[in-house]
């Protein structure tokens, strides 16, 4: 038997259709959800900016000098890098609401940082590292739901 293939095209149309794209974009980046964070991390420790740039300098310079004795600060001097103990770092997470994703902490201090440095989210080198993996996930999807 032959297979009309304008009724397998409407078949795979109605079967995208019903699940719809913006959830296939919210699964494929929920997928990479933990490296998305890693790399939000990474950003901070390295001193960066999710816009690309350098995070603020510590306001006192003795704090400065203390952080640059510690094995775990990796900014360049002076910059902030918003990791001392890990427990800031280590309470963030991602959360997709609606189409609205969003990195953000559960550690107390992170309302007063997030005001302060405004850490959250990924900059341009971050992005184009992380970005072909999702679009490689959501065309993934997309080829899946169709075939």
């Amino acid at each position: 038997m032959k297979i009309n293939p304008a009724n397998k095209v409407n078949k795979q149309l109605s079967a995208l259709k019903r699940l719809g794209y913006d959830s296939i974009l919210i699964r494929s980046i929920d997928r990479y959800s933990n490296e998305v964070v890693d790399l939000n991390r990474e950003q901070m420790r390295s001193g960066r900016t999710p816009s690309g740039g350098q995070q603020l300098i510590y306001s006192s310079r003795r704090y400065a000098d203390y952080k640059d004795t510690l094995p775990t600060y990796r900014a360049p001097f002076p910059v902030a890098d918003l990791f001392l103990t890990g427990a800031f770092q280590l309470g963030m997470f991602l959360t997709i609401m609606g189409k609205d994703v969003k990195i953000y902490s559960k550690d107390p201090k992170a309302a007063a940082l997030n005001k302060d440095y405004q850490p959250f989210g990924l900059d341009p080198y971050s992005y184009k590292e992380i970005q072909p993996k999702i679009t490689d996930e959501y065309f993934r999807r997309i080829h899946e739901l169709i075939t």
